[in-house]
């Protein structure tokens, strides 16, 4: 079903939020009226009411492939709804824009972003961006997190004032600059950004619009704010549900009794005699009219106390097979110097992983931290120093790239050695539609290819779990299952990755590399 069920209008919020923050009279509003739209026979807004604040700085959350980018599109126009419309006297702007690679930076920013020089070189300063370096050099040597900061600047820093629509900014972004972005866009206003790292969330949003299963939610205030609050939502929402299907569970069996009541008369006719059949007959006509009447008006209320079972959101259980080793340690490095083509990477690195452990590699873009992990698999050799592995040591890997993934889902596990039954189970708890089991893999979204090669690596009995990046574009609910999994688990893990409040939460160990 769309999501249509659920939406707080600007008079709902402005009853229920603090007169301070309603600044009625400078606000402009984005007002989306009965919006329906999908994709071939699938839906995935229906009759979608919202009004929003242009000033707001909102946080866009929810599942994969529930249709927030489709959202940002449709605000973009660079879709139609097939209902209902837009309304707004805002212009929008789109994050991240094309540039042409052989450009020099500047004049790239300049085709999708008009902006004085003075101005854009302020904004990349404001990123702890070198302005002059990034600007004058062409943009394929630009790195990931070069070309993010550069394209925030441009839009922010643009001539004509937009309302941004900003599609997950932190998937190139390390922890520093994830730091730097977070407070740059604290200190704006004026966009809606799609993002799935909590602590980004808190540091940047001051609002959060949420895409749930019965629809869309706003809530004034950081993720945090809306994680507590939801909490308490769903804490209140099960006692109801229970409650209430107690109370149908009831009247169900009532209405069996009555009916069971109603086959015994009709069966007492059979074996009367023929002298007070017709008054046993009249009788029992009576009985069962009433009966019926009584079984009509309770199946209404049934079917009314039906209608008010709220559909949660639950994140069911993931299931991981590790394997036994007799070794206590399952990887050392003794001044580990590696890199390509005799030019080192990362060196001197020393440390240990102990069975059972998990350790996050982290440390700013270029630093090696992909390097290592293609060293422990063995794809690239040390240029000095020392790493061992436990002997017949089986590792599970995650890799960071999604670009190469095409075909059939059935076929994907094929080849990876998944059971089929359990692969499609792990994928059902990630919140993949059976529908989604049929589309060729490239048509999916880039958190819905993440959960395959998750979904694969669960599904890999393995001593190490060798993880790069697995959460880019992974929705925050999925996120908080794999978390779960983690802590409830024996796993040793090895990973890249930059979500503070997922590694936190894990017991992860740092291992923080220096660029050289």
């Amino acid at each position: 079903m769309g999501a249509s069920a659920f939406f707080v209008s600007m008079e709902l919020y402005a009853a229920c939020a603090p007169p301070e923050i309603f600044k009625e009279a400078h606000m402009a509003i984005l007002q989306i009226n009965n919006l329906s739209f999908g994709y071939d026979d699938e839906l995935i807004f229906e009759h979608l009411t919202l009004s929003l604040d242009t000033d707001w700085k909102l946080g866009f959350i929810g599942r994969n492939g529930r249709g927030k980018t489709t959202l940002l599109r449709l605000l973009a126009g660079e879709l139609t709804p097939q209902e209902g419309g837009i309304k707004t006297s805002a212009h929008f702007a789109v994050f991240p824009f094309p540039m042409q690679e052989g450009a020099l930076a500047a004049d790239a920013v300049r085709e999708c972003a008009s902006a004085e020089d003075w101005r854009l070189e302020r904004e990349l300063n404001r990123l702890d961006v070198d302005a002059q370096d990034v600007l004058w050099r062409p943009v394929s040597t630009l790195s990931g997190g070069e070309r993010t900061k550069l394209q925030l600047a441009a839009l922010f820093a643009a001539d004509d004032p937009s309302f941004l629509l900003i599609d997950e900014p932190t998937n190139h972004l390390d922890a520093l600059g994830r730091a730097a972005v977070g407070d740059y866009l604290a200190s704006k206003s004026g966009f809606l950004m799609v993002s799935h790292d909590r602590a980004f969330l808190d540091r940047s949003v001051d609002h959060i619009l949420s895409l749930q299963k019965t629809g869309m939610m706003i809530e004034q205030g950081n993720y945090s704010t809306y994680a507590f609050n939801q909490a308490r939502r769903d804490e209140w929402d099960t006692t109801r549900n229970e409650r209430l299907e107690k109370d149908i569970r009831k009247m169900e069996e009532s209405q069996r009794a009555k009916r069971q009541w109603s086959d015994n008369v009709e069966k007492g006719k059979i074996g009367s005699h023929s002298a007070d059949r017709g008054a046993v007959g009249h009788m029992a006509a009576k009985g069962m009219k009433r009966a019926l009447s009584i079984q009509t008006r309770q199946q209404r209320m049934i079917d009314e106390k039906k209608e008010l079972l709220q559909d949660l959101e639950y994140a069911s259980k993931l299931t991981l097979e590790t394997l036994p080793h007799d070794k206590k340690v399952f990887l050392a490095a003794e001044n580990l110097s590696l890199g390509y083509g005799g030019i080192p990477v990362v060196s001197g690195l020393h440390f240990q992983l102990g069975q059972g452990e998990r350790l996050a590699v982290v440390g700013p873009n270029g630093a090696g931290k992909t390097t290592l992990l293609k060293a422990v698999l063995g794809n690239i050799a040390p240029l000095g120093g020392r790493l061992s592995a436990a002997p017949r040591l089986v590792v599970s890997h995650i890799a960071q790239d999604t670009t190469h993934l095409r075909g059939d889902v059935r076929d994907f596990a094929l080849e990876r050695g998944a059971e089929l039954s359990r692969f499609l189970m792990l994928l059902r708890k990630l919140d993949f539609r059976r529908s989604t089991f049929e589309l060729p893999i490239q048509w999916m979204s880039e958190g819905q290819k993440k959960k395959l090669l998750i979904a694969a690596s669960l599904c890999t009995p393995a001593h190490l779990y060798l993880w790069d990046e697995p959460l880019n574009y992974v929705d925050v609910l999925s996120r908080v299952q794999i978390e779960e999994l983690i802590v409830g688990s024996s796993a040793t893990i090895l990973m890249v990755e930059h979500d503070e409040t997922f590694l936190d939460r894990i017991g992860a160990r740092r291992l923080n590399l220096i660029a050289n």
